[in-house]
C-alpha cells in the first residue's frame, strides 16, 4: 500500500514546480525600456533639425540686409561722394571753373540749381540751391564761427544755360555760427528769372571789385523826307545813336549817350530829357550822361550785369561790341 502511494505521487512533482518559473513577465520590462530609448533618440534628432533651420534663417537675413545696404549705396553714390569730399576735400572756389565737364562739377565749377550739388569756401558750405516764384534760396553752414564774413568778399554769381553771367551778389552775411544751418534768399529780376540755370561762388579781390569795363552799343535810324516839289529829290535823314555803358566789377554804373543828327532833331531830344540832366548840344551832336536814377531814360538798371545789358540792347536792335 505504501509502495503504491509512492509510485502514484511521482508525477505530481512537476505540477507543483511549474509556477516557480514564469519567463514572460520578466521579458516585458526589457521591451518597454527599448521603446523609451527609441523615443529619446527621435527627440534628439528633432532638436538638431530645428537648430539647423535657425542658422539658415539668420544667414538669409544678414544677406538681405547686406543687399539692401548695397542698393542704398548705389542709389546714393553722389551723396556719399559729396559727403566724403565735404570732409576730406574742402576746396576753395576759384575764379574760373576747372574740369572737362563744368556743368557736373560740384567743386571749382558751376552749381546746377535744383540738384543736390554744393560748394565750399572758407569753411562755409553752400548747398540746396532751389528756385521758386522769382526767388533763389540756398542753405549755408559753417564748420567754424566767423565774425567777419564780409571781409572774405564771397560773391554768388548766377548764369544761364550757356554759362553767361546774369547776376552777381555779395554774400552779405557779416557773421556765421558754427554748425548752424541757415537759409539765404536772392530775389530775381523778372528779366532773368527764367534764364537762371547755374550758380557759382567766386572770391573777388580788391582789383576785381574796382575793375572798370565798358560796352559800346550803336544804332542808326534813317528817315526819308519826301521831296518838297517835283524838282526836288527825297532826302534821307540819318540819326546815329551811341551808348557807352560803364561797368564796375561787371555791374552797370552809368551810360554815356551821344546822338548825331540834324540840329532840329537834337533840340527835340534835349528838350525831352528829364529834369536834372545836363546835355551838351552843339555842332550836330548831343551828349549827356545817364546815372540810372529813377528818372533814367533806359530800361536797364543800375547794377545790371554786362551780359544782361548786352542782351537787352541786342533785343532792341542795337549792335554791341
Amino acid at each position: 500500500m505504501n509502495e503504491n502511494e509512492t509510485n502514484n505521487q511521482v508525477p505530481m512533482e512537476p505540477t507543483e514546480q511549474a509556477p516557480k518559473t514564469p519567463p514572460i513577465p520578466e521579458a516585458a520590462p526589457a521591451t518597454e525600456v527599448t521603446a523609451q530609448t527609441e523615443v529619446d533618440t527621435s527627440k534628439a534628432n528633432e532638436v538638431t533639425v530645428i537648430n539647423t533651420q535657425k542658422e539658415k534663417k539668420g544667414g538669409s537675413l544678414a544677406l538681405i540686409i547686406l543687399l539692401g545696404l548695397l542698393v542704398l549705396f548705389v542709389f546714393n553714390i553722389d551723396y556719399v561722394i559729396s559727403l566724403y569730399d565735404s570732409i576730406f576735400n574742402k576746396t576753395v572756389v576759384t575764379k574760373k571753373p576747372t574740369g572737362n565737364n563744368d556743368s557736373n562739377n560740384l567743386f571749382n565749377g558751376f552749381i546746377l540749381i535744383g540738384e543736390e550739388s554744393y560748394a565750399i569756401t572758407d569753411n562755409i558750405k553752400f548747398y540746396s540751391f532751389k528756385k521758386s516764384s522769382g526767388i533763389l534760396n540756398f542753405t549755408y553752414n559753417s564748420t567754424e564761427k566767423n565774425a567777419s564774413v564780409g571781409d572774405l568778399n564771397i560773391y554768388i554769381e548766377l548764369y544761364n544755360v550757356n554759362k553767361e553771367i546774369l547776376y552777381k551778389e555779395k554774400f552779405s552775411i557779416t557773421e556765421v555760427d558754427k554748425d548752424v544751418a541757415k537759409s539765404y534768399s536772392i530775389y530775381l529780376d523778372p528779366d532773368i528769372d527764367s534764364s537762371v540755370y547755374y550758380a557759382k561762388l567766386v572770391k573777388y579781390t580788391d582789383a576785381d571789385i574796382n575793375s572798370i569795363q565798358t560796352v559800346t552799343c550803336t544804332k542808326s535810324e534813317t528817315e526819308t523826307i519826301p521831296a518838297a516839289d517835283a524838282e526836288s529829290e527825297p532826302v534821307n535823314k540819318v540819326t546815329k545813336y551811341t551808348n557807352v555803358f560803364n561797368f564796375k566789377s561787371q555791374e552797370l554804373v552809368s551810360v554815356m549817350v551821344s546822338v548825331e543828327g540834324t540840329q532840329e532833331d537834337l533840340d527835340k531830344i534835349a528838350s525831352s530829357l528829364p529834369e536834372g540832366f545836363k546835355a551838351t548840344n552843339a555842332n550836330g551832336k548831343l551828349s549827356y550822361t545817364d546815372v540810372l536814377a529813377e528818372n533814367s531814360t533806359f530800361k536797364v538798371k543800375k547794377g545790371d550785369i554786362i551780359t544782361v545789358v548786352k542782351n537787352k540792347q541786342v533785343n532792341e536792335s542795337w549792335n554791341c561790341n
